[in-house]
């Protein structure tokens, strides 16, 4: 049987890399999938100018996704510093996009509407090992 994923061991300099190679129908059950997590602040000037309402609805988000780091669903999340206006980005990984409308759906920035995600699937190419 060919696994589902095999993985090629390499370095770039001082890194050692792993890439992951998907191999499509090598199993007969259902691959992990990847989303890519895209938080739109509210507007251009948060969270410098946050107010303590939203303050405590962030601190709630930051939890959330803590907790679906913990439980291994989410493989990374935190804000970009982008200087046309900052971002969130969270990666993860569920049977399918289902699963990622679940994980917005109960996050307390949309719950409040205080942001709005994007959802957009992802394909794992490498991580370092």
């Amino acid at each position: 049987m060919v696994p589902l994923f095999y993985a090629l061991r390499m370095r770039a300099g001082n890194i050692a890399i792993k890439l992951l190679i998907f191999q499509p129908n090598s199993y007969n059950h259902i691959a992990m999938a990847h989303f890519v997590f895209r938080l739109i602040a509210p507007r251009a000037t948060f969270p410098m100018d946050i107010t303590p309402e939203e303050a405590a609805i962030m601190q709630s988000h930051a939890a959330y996704w803590a907790d679906l780091c913990n439980r291994k669903i989410a493989l990374i999340f935190g804000p970009v510093f982008d200087p046309r206006g900052a971002w969130g980005l969270g990666v993860v990984e569920v049977e399918d996009e289902a699963a990622a409308k679940e994980i917005v759906a109960k996050d307390p920035v949309t719950i409040s509407s205080l942001c709005t995600v994007e959802i957009l699937p992802f394909r794992l190419g490498m991580i370092r090992s």
